[in-house]
């Protein structure tokens, strides 16, 4: 990607590799003819930073302002206008929405083949919208409405019937990015406050108010609170985990531990054969960090928060039921005489809690 600020060598550089990718023969020279184009002298021999209009990313017929902290358009994003545009084909003046807009391609896309749509094109980061907004106006009567705010609010703000069609195609994220996210979240989350707001019915407005105090307090980044993924959130709040959760008399979160434990007792954990005489004697270090430890009058009960994507229960038990077991056993010596009598996987993937046996 070539963004406005780019050096031209640098530019140069960029292109020469994304050519390469592409597998063109002679990426050196059709690199350096396309910067020469674009600049009007050899990019070797250029030094100031490429402006708005040099960097401009084209998209169906016309040209977009791009930098950091946007993605440029694909030719998926072209498709996905051109559906959308076809969906509207017999709505007279149709109000469409974009959501998580970024440059604004989308939501120009579909002005483009709906030139009677109105559009308003929302976006969150403040990056992004200085690109948004360059871009709400174009030549040839090509005009957006950008807006700055929060997808999980601003349809609040909307009478009802006010839209004819929303569309998206918001920055992808791996499993790690969205795994990190989830956790910094449940581990700093006020439980209290989402139960009230489960039972007054506002959790649609009381997660991400959570998420930005978390960010306001420093106890989460912004560039990871940014990733979160409220619907994952919502199945959590009404799940089993979240109703046990709420029933404890107290909750340890990311409770770490360190304790010698028996081989044999290690070994039944993960459910290994019984060791000889000697062996079982000797003593195994154990450490780790239990998400979620549940304190009640008689007994223990432990939730292990999973991020990744497994298709089944059983795949969930098969990759972590003896790491359970043997965190049971240690937190049960930490914790004695109370004995853990409940132990659970809860899938952020499949919404589920999966009890371990």
């Amino acid at each position: 990607m070539v963004t406005e600020g780019t050096l031209p060598r640098d530019a140069l550089r960029q292109v020469e590799q994304r050519l390469t990718a592409a597998g063109c023969p002679d990426a050196d020279f059709d690199a350096a003819e396309l910067l020469r184009l674009v600049l009007g002298v050899d990019a070797r021999l250029a030094f100031a930073p490429l402006t708005a209009e040099q960097a401009a990313w084209p998209f169906l017929d016309f040209e977009l302002a791009v930098g950091p902290g946007v993605l440029c358009p694909r030719a998926d994003t072209e498709v996905v206008a051109e559906t959308a545009a076809g969906l509207l084909k017999e709505v007279p003046h149709p109000k469409v929405l974009d959501l998580c807009a970024g440059t604004g391609c989308l939501g120009l896309g579909v002005k483009r083949f709906c030139p009677d749509a109105a559009v308003t094109s929302l976006e969150k980061s403040p990056d992004a919208l200085v690109y948004l907004k360059r871009n709400a106006r174009l030549p040839g009567g090509l005009e957006i409405t950008p807006v700055e705010g929060d997808l999980f609010t601003y349809w609040q703000t909307l009478p009802e019937g006010q839209l004819d069609l929303i569309v998206s195609n918001p920055p992808y994220l791996t499993a790690a990015e969205m795994g990190t996210a989830l956790h910094a979240f449940l581990e700093h989350a006020d439980f209290a406050a989402l139960a009230a707001a489960k039972q007054a019915g506002t959790l649609e407005m009381a997660i991400p108010a959570e998420r930005d105090r978390q960010v306001e307090e420093k106890l989460t980044a912004p560039e990871i609170a940014e990733k979160l993924d409220a619907g994952r959130i919502r199945r959590f709040v009404e799940s089993e985990a979240f109703a046990r959760i709420c029933a404890a008399d107290e909750v340890l979160r990311e409770l770490a531990f360190i304790t010698a434990l028996p081989a044999s007792a290690v070994l039944a954990a993960q459910g290994s054969p019984a060791p000889d005489p000697e062996t079982a004697k000797a003593s195994v270090l154990v450490q780790g960090i239990a998400d979620i430890v549940l304190v009640f009058p008689d007994h223990l009960e432990l939730l292990d928060y999973k991020t990744d994507r497994r298709k089944t229960e059983a795949d969930y038990l098969a990759a972590y039921r003896a790491q359970l077991n043997l965190y049971a056993i240690a937190i049960e010596k930490r914790f004695a005489p109370k004995k853990v009598t409940y132990k659970g996987i809860y899938s952020l993937e499949l919404g589920k809690l999966i009890e371990v046996k």
